[in-house]
C-alpha cells in the first residue's frame, strides 16, 4: 500500500469560486467616467486585485490619466467601481483604445481567481 499526504485545502470546487472581471467602456474625451470590476459568489471572502493601465492608440497622460498600482478590495460585495479620468484635447480624431489590467494579490482568499481580467476603455472624440 502506498502512503501518502493529501491537502485538502486546494481542492474547491468550480461552484465555491469567486470569479472578479472587469467591464469594457466607452467614454466620450473630457467626462471622467466608472467601469465596473464585479465578483460572483462574494460571501465572507475577500479578493483583492490591482489595477494597471496600459496605452493603446490612447496615450497616457495626454488622452487619460494613467492608473498603476491602486488596490481594491471586494469583501463579500458583488462589485466596486473604477474611477477612469479622460482628459479633453482639441484635436479631431477617431476613437482610442487604452486598457485596464487586473492582478490577482496574494491576500485574497484561495477561492477567488481571475475572469476577464482586462477592459478595453474606448475613448470617443467630443469635437
Amino acid at each position: 500500500y502506498e502512503m501518502y499526504r493529501r491537502d485538502w485545502s486546494s481542492d474547491v470546487c468550480s461552484s465555491d469560486l469567486s470569479v472578479i472581471s472587469i467591464a469594457d467602456k466607452t467614454v466620450t474625451e473630457g467626462v471622467s467616467s466608472t467601469t465596473l470590476i464585479s465578483m460572483t459568489n462574494p460571501a465572507g471572502r475577500t479578493c483583492s486585485v490591482s489595477v494597471t493601465s496600459a496605452n493603446g492608440t490612447a496615450v497616457a497622460p495626454g488622452d487619460y490619466n494613467a492608473y498603476s498600482g491602486g488596490t481594491f478590495n471586494l469583501v463579500s460585495v458583488a462589485s466596486d467601481v473604477l474611477g477612469v479620468t479622460v482628459n479633453d484635447d482639441l484635436f479631431i480624431e477617431g476613437p482610442e483604445t487604452f486598457t485596464l489590467t487586473l492582478a490577482l494579490l496574494p491576500s485574497s482568499d484561495p477561492r477567488c481567481q481571475l475572469g476577464d481580467n482586462t477592459a478595453i476603455i474606448t475613448i470617443l472624440s467630443n469635437e
